[in-house]
């Protein structure tokens, strides 16, 4: 594979990975995601439905991917909807 290739398939890759690991119980809890670059690091905001303790420990593993491939840091916040 082409390098320029090869690249573009490490970022897909990244991305996928951090979108599975929003639903590592396949649950279906999380509601939204927002991303937002800050200087050199992505946010990603989650709104879920319930405890998402899970999903945020696997995120926080392929992140590292993704921070690796994309040269920024990965942040995760969460906000669970009221009852």
């Amino acid at each position: 594979m082409e390098p320029e290739a090869r690249h573009r398939v490490s970022r897909l890759v990244a991305l996928l990975r951090v979108a599975d690991g929003l639903d590592r119980e396949h649950r279906q809890s999380v509601r939204a995601v927002r991303a937002r670059r800050r200087k050199s690091q992505v946010v990603i905001e989650v709104d879920s439905d319930g405890d998402i303790l899970l999903e945020r420990v696997r995120l926080r593993r392929r992140g590292q991917f993704f921070s690796t491939v994309f040269d920024v840091g990965l942040k995760i916040r969460t906000a669970t909807a009221a009852p």
